[in-house]
């Protein structure tokens, strides 16, 4: 069972994104504003670094921007102000999700792998990604494929081989696969807790649902990767139970 999203769709012209700014200047590819006193993320540009990264949803809250902090009462054009520089730099930045819990991602800013469209995160639902297949013996769920351009690929956090064990708060073991798609799948955007074991090691991560690349987009984010040093095109590792922390994150697939 491959738990592929959809086709991107159009993005709503209303909706305003951070992608690029004429000339060399370029952004991350989110739209934000801000919502109930803090500024959040708004949507994505699935072929825009804030996407590719694979860790930032719709909804989360940005704290900080570079060094800047993001305090109760920071205005949408002051946040917007900070986004956009040379494209090819480091932007770091510090977020909440609405749960809370605190993470960080470093991302590279540069203009989408397609050209404005605009395409986002859909309102549809989508998939993270992953070919899962049932042992019948053992009744183990295990991950048989990781296609490049799904949410799994882009995060690296999920490997062919890694048992699935739960899927939000539930006990996903000796499921049939067909039971356990409908639980990896919801609203493009939104975020899905994968509980899994390597080698016998516990590990959770948090997955963002959204479209999957292919063709034209996907071929350019293959050959984007593969022109990056291979300490920056690295995977990073799968987190220990409970996830947070941070990464290098550059756009890749």
């Amino acid at each position: 069972l491959v738990l592929s999203p959809p086709p991107l769709p159009l993005l709503p012209p209303s909706l305003k994104t951070h992608t690029q700014r004429g000339g060399m200047s370029a952004g991350i590819g989110c739209g934000i504003a801000v919502v109930k006193n803090t500024v959040q993320i708004i949507s994505l540009v699935p072929t825009a670094p804030a996407a590719l990264c694979g860790r930032i949803a719709v909804g989360d809250s940005l704290t900080h921007i570079a060094t800047t902090p993001l305090p109760p009462g920071t205005t949408q054009d002051v946040a917007v102000s900070l986004i956009p520089g040379p494209s090819g730099t480091p932007l770091p930045l510090s977020l909440s999700t609405p749960k809370g819990e605190a993470y960080s991602v470093t991302l590279i800013r540069q203009a989408p792998l397609t050209p404005p469209g605009d395409k986002a995160a859909p309102a549809g639902d989508a998939g993270v990604g992953v070919g899962l297949e049932r042992n019948g013996e053992t009744n183990v769920i295990k991950v048989v494929k990781v296609p490049p351009g799904g949410s799994c690929g882009l995060s690296g956090q999920v490997s062919v081989g890694d048992v699935l064990v739960g899927v939000e708060a539930k006990d996903i073991r000796g499921m049939a696969c067909r039971d356990i798609a409908p639980l990896l799948i919801g609203k493009a955007g939104t975020r899905v807790t994968m509980s899994l074991e390597r080698d016998g090691t516990p590990f959770t991560v948090s997955i963002v649902r959204a479209a999957a690349l292919d063709g034209d987009t996907l071929t350019q984010a293959l050959a984007y990767r593969k022109s990056l040093p291979s300490s920056s095109s690295s995977a990073p590792p799968a987190p220990a139970a409970g996830g947070g922390g941070s990464w290098f994150c550059r756009p890749e697939p």
